[in-house]
């Protein structure tokens, strides 16, 4: 709700220059978007979608260690990697 409604406020934290451009209100509606798939599939225990976010949290760590580690993001960016790990082992202990 946060890149949707105030994103500088995120941003700033985060040590990235604000912006008016659009595509961070677009990330913050994919976000929230995909917020709704999870709670709309744990609501109707969709295994396999468990299954596939595995998949998908598992490449966007690999993704963000990558910008890391190439120095396209500030280190901070780690609270997102470390936040989906925490989210990969909640859905494998919950799903199980």
């Amino acid at each position: 709700m946060t890149l949707l409604f105030t994103p500088n406020l995120l941003l700033k934290i985060l040590g990235v220059h604000e912006t008016n451009e659009i595509w961070i209100r677009i990330a913050g509606c994919l976000a929230i978007n995909i917020g709704i798939f999870n709670v709309l599939a744990a609501h109707f225990r969709v295994k396999q979608f468990y299954n596939w976010m595995f998949i998908a949290r598992g490449l966007f760590i690999v993704e963000i260690l990558s910008f890391v580690v190439l120095g396209k993001v500030p280190n901070i960016f780690l609270i997102f990697a470390a936040t989906d790990f925490l989210g990969i082992a909640w859905t494998y202990f919950a799903s199980e």
